[in-house]
């Protein structure tokens, strides 16, 4: 197979190219995938009764499969004769397809004679990431043959890779003249084992030019809704993430030697994705067999099993699975509950397996009860470090109040035990610390000649605390060291104690 493809890009677009590559593979090739894998996107854009004109057809079968499937009306056109013959030969027994030598740059067919013109790789072909200004007028020259040959309502479908070139070179061409609503598709394509990020670009025509510009609209292959964009870069960007996407979907496919990590959902903007997961794997493992996912409630994402990448390999041991998803919730969104959290992600995750249907493969879904673990008791936001939250959890029998930096991957800066007071009231304990820097930083004092512990209410000691943070530990050494002098230094102006 690699022998036939182009020592350049710009042979892809020279029909002697083609010619030879045909000639030398006499099977079907389906660059960009057959109809078992474009065909659940392509015909959310097909109607039965649909007058298609395939350009480019090359020695696909997607004009068979089209009519298996009930389109019956189909005319595919290439510059090739050989590849004509051979695809009339075929599709005998198809009696109302039609194939015969044409240029998509110089179409023949009659004005308003077709409600689909359907194109599958032949754009990124005719069009290389350095074109010439021959092929710009080339292709050029194919819109405007595609756009004559359109009936009012009709659809221009491309199948693509949408690098930037072509893109940029789509939305210039039918944008400026105000009569075709334009969206990007992204469908997913296993057909050669390799999930390629490949997009539909849709141009319907509308009966009339629109007095003012009409929106770009997006849509993902995980998504229900379109996304309206209101920009060529917008829509670059969100092309170039889910091809992101597809490349991260692909180094799932195989052991992971290291953690990774992606962030996904995030339709709204100002609010950011609503899912972070973190996918690891058992180092020692040649096959995936099995797969379990975790999702940490909101409040418990600051824990160090769940925060850390040591604590998730431990939790992958303790679950002793090959494959583990640790699923984090963002604070800026909200969520039913657990069953809807699986709903929603569990088509993702889906994706990140890489055992086979034959496997009767499941996934797992754990946690440790509901989707939000915290209550929140104040929050608010300062210069230096950022919003902060200072919330309640119950962990391991215990209750605890946390101040939460959630700039910083939600950092837990302090927490305390919770206790209850001489009057009934819940209050912080300062009788014992919670956290192990906490216990690391009073283990130097042990070192000092005179323990101060030793003696406690004797203990004249000139302490000097850097970073007050929630001022638990300043609190417990004044408490437990009464004869001691404190100074605390804190940076941030807003931290009040």
């Amino acid at each position: 197979m690699t022998e036939l493809l182009p020592k350049k890009a710009a042979e892809f677009s020279d029909p002697a190219y083609w010619k030879q590559f045909f000639a030398a593979r006499k099977t079907p090739f389906e660059w960009y995938g057959d109809f078992d894998s474009l065909g659940s996107t392509l015909e959310k854009y097909l109607k039965i009764g649909d007058n298609i004109l395939q350009i480019g057809c090359g020695n696909s079968q997607l004009a068979g499969q089209l009519h298996d499937s009930g389109y019956r009306n189909v005319v595919s056109i290439d510059v090739d004769e050989k590849v004509i013959t051979e695809q009339s030969r075929l599709n005998k027994p198809r009696q109302t397809l039609v194939f015969k030598r044409g240029d998509a740059t110089n179409l023949d067919e009659p004005d308003a004679s077709h409600s689909v013109v359907l194109d599958k790789g032949t754009l990124d072909a005719l069009l290389p990431p350095e074109a010439s200004e021959e092929q710009k007028h080339a292709v050029k020259s194919m819109f405007e043959h595609v756009q004559r040959v359109l009936q009012p309502n009709g659809r221009y479908i491309i199948v693509t890779l949408a690098q930037p070139h072509i893109v940029e070179f789509w939305v210039d061409h039918f944008s400026k003249s105000n009569q075709y609503l334009l969206r990007a598709h992204k469908v997913v394509n296993r057909a050669s084992g390799f999930p390629m990020p490949v997009f539909l670009l849709i141009a319907t025509k509308f009966r009339a030019a629109m007095p003012m510009q009409l929106p770009i609209e997006f849509w993902t292959a995980l998504s229900s809704v379109t996304v309206r964009v209101n920009s060529k870069p917008e829509l670059m960007d969100l092309l170039f993430a889910e091809q992101e996407l597809a490349q991260f979907i692909h180094l799932c496919a195989s052991p992971l030697a290291r953690e990774v990590f992606i962030s996904v959902g995030c339709e709204d903007a100002e609010k950011g994705p609503r899912y972070q997961i973190f996918l690891l794997d058992d180092p020692k493992c040649k096959k995936i067999v099995s797969f379990k996912t975790f999702v940490v409630p909101v409040g418990r994402d600051g824990d160090w099993m769940y925060a850390t990448e040591k604590g998730r390999r431990m939790l992958r041991r303790e679950l002793n699975v090959d494959r583990l998803a640790v699923v984090h919730l963002s604070r800026h969104h909200t969520f039913k509950d657990f069953t809807s959290v699986k709903d929603e992600v569990g088509g993702f995750i889906a994706k990140l397996d890489p055992r086979s249907f034959e496997d009767n493969a499941i996934i797992e879904f754990l946690s440790i009860g509901g989707v939000d673990a915290k209550r929140a008791l104040a929050d608010g936001e300062s210069e230096l470090n950022g919003k902060w939250s200072v919330e309640e959890v119950h962990i391991n029998g215990y209750d605890l109040r946390r101040l939460v930096f959630l700039g910083a991957q939600n950092l837990v800066q302090s927490e305390a035990f919770l206790t209850q007071g001489k009057k009934g009231r819940i209050i912080v304990s300062l009788d014992e610390l919670s956290c192990d820097h906490h216990y690391h930083m009073m283990a130097g004092l042990h070192l000092i000649p005179t323990n101060p512990f030793a003696k406690p209410d004797q203990a004249p000691l000139r302490l000097a605390v850097y970073g007050l943070g929630g001022g638990l530990l300043a609190a417990f050494l004044i408490r437990h060291l009464p004869k001691s002098v404190l100074l605390a230094i804190e940076l941030d102006p807003q931290v009040k104690f």
